[in-house]
């Protein structure tokens, strides 16, 4: 019984060792976009937003900073 336990670890450890490993391979292709990928309009600014304004074609917000950003 002993040593069916470990052959099922082993077992275990094998699977769990593979997963890992495909994990890890296919990640290095998810994340392949970052050489061209930057953020465009608008910036993002890290300021509090106190108002915000959206019309029919068009936004307006507001920051703590009194930095005014059109949509």
């Amino acid at each position: 019984m002993l040593f069916l336990k470990i052959i099922i670890a082993q077992y275990l450890f094998k699977r769990l060792y593979l997963s890992a490993f495909l994990i890890l391979l296919i990640s290095e292709f998810v994340f392949a976009q970052d050489n061209g990928w930057f953020w465009l309009n608008p910036w993002p600014q890290g300021n509090s937003l106190n108002n915000v304004w959206v019309f029919t074609q068009s936004g307006y917000v507001i920051s703590s900073a009194k930095v005014i950003v059109d949509l």
